[in-house]
């Protein structure tokens, strides 16, 4: 592992790696090469590392490929996609979260992937893959058919086989998604990813669909209709990243399986407050990661969500007293926490928020 560390430091572009010292290589490698590797050989390292791998932590590695070149992965992102998936191996005694994470760590430890953000108590936030090692993992899922990485969704018309995951990347010209896309290639697609300038509509009519991430940039004036998505009822974990507006259906109740809503965060204000957040957002049973944007009124009866993590932004100024007393009743059997930003809390409220959190045995943080 000494020798894959020292690969993935090196310049990005760079067929020859003389400083590499091939003394610290696993005896293995340093009997196939005898001095430093070329890139044909590098890739050969790093192809026999990829094969020694365990079969769950091929498939998260695999999995790295639904994201562009080049991109910041943030970990809680990448975690909550990893188990909305299925990829996470139940495991006696532990969370599946826990699990997650111990996959992500090994990764890191073994150089697959290479660390970006540590924030100040030193806990890995982002990662990014090396090129050499995403060529490599592009090259896997194209022969095992695991993820198609596509640049223009119409290319999937030419298609005669059915596409598990997709991402479609697309940055610059806005793309469409058609319906014939919809109902052919993609008619069975059960993960989608969305990079760039989208008109997302007909994404709504993919039935099968568990994951859906949009990431649709910044600075749009359009408003994002997502009033499908109470139509997608296998779907299970549903992000977007934007400023723009949301419009969401009056009701998503029937979506039983949803495990994470994560909405636009980064610019509050009225131009990216939802529309009609869904009143019967109260009844989802497995909702555990509700992520919101600050001035989102969240609708009566949130503590009946019980297993829920994450909240944030819970807007204490503008929403109910009633929920804001049931912020103590979302933590009876598991973790919670509850991001306000400074400005927004009253004195007298976040006594009694923390008196009614501070009731539950295993309720681990507010903040």
């Amino acid at each position: 592992m000494a020798l894959l560390r020292a690969l993935t430091n090196s310049a990005k572009n760079s067929s020859s790696f003389s400083s590499l010292n091939f003394h610290q290589a696993p005896p293995l490698l340093g009997f196939i090469f005898d001095g430093n590797p070329t890139l044909d050989q590098m890739r050969q390292i790093l192809d026999l590392s990829f094969r020694n791998l365990p079969n769950h932590l091929k498939t998260c590695l695999l999995y790295l490929a639904m994201y562009p070149d080049d991109h910041e992965i943030h970990r809680v992102d990448l975690l909550r996609q990893w188990i909305a998936e299925g990829f996470v191996c139940p495991t006696p005694g532990l969370d599946a979260e826990d699990v997650a994470i111990s996959y992500f760590n090994e990764l890191i430890n073994r150089s697959m992937i290479q660390p970006v953000v540590t924030d100040i108590n030193g806990e890995l936030r982002s990662c990014r893959v090396h090129d050499i090692m995403l060529d490599l993992i592009r090259s896997k899922i194209e022969e095992e058919n695991f993820i198609s990485v596509l640049n223009d969704p119409e290319v999937v018309l030419w298609m005669h086989r059915n596409i598990l995951r997709a991402s479609l990347q697309c940055f610059g010209e806005e793309c469409r998604v058609t319906s014939a896309v919809v109902n052919g290639s993609l008619s069975k697609v059960r993960s989608v990813y969305a990079f760039g300038g989208f008109s997302c509509q007909s994404l709504m009519l993919l039935k099968y669909v568990r994951v859906l991430h949009l990431d649709i940039g910044y600075g749009r004036n359009d408003m994002l209709d997502l009033t499908g998505i109470s139509r997608l009822f296998l779907l299970r974990h549903l992000q977007v990243i934007s400023n723009t507006r949301i419009e969401l259906p009056s009701q998503i109740g029937e979506l039983q399986q949803l495990e994470t809503l994560d909405l636009p965060v980064s610019v509050p204000g009225p131009k990216t407050v939802p529309t009609n957040f869904p009143s019967d957002i109260v009844s989802l049973p497995l909702l555990l990661h509700l992520l919101v944007q600050g001035g989102t009124v969240l609708p009566n009866g949130i503590g009946r969500l019980r297993l829920v993590r994450t909240l944030w932004s819970f807007d204490i100024g503008l929403n109910s007293v009633e929920n804001i007393e049931g912020l103590g009743e979302m933590t009876s059997q598991n973790d919670f926490a509850a991001k306000m930003a400074a400005d927004q809390l009253k004195p007298l409220v976040y006594v009694s928020v923390c008196s009614s959190c501070a009731s539950k045995n295993n309720n681990r943080a507010l903040s």
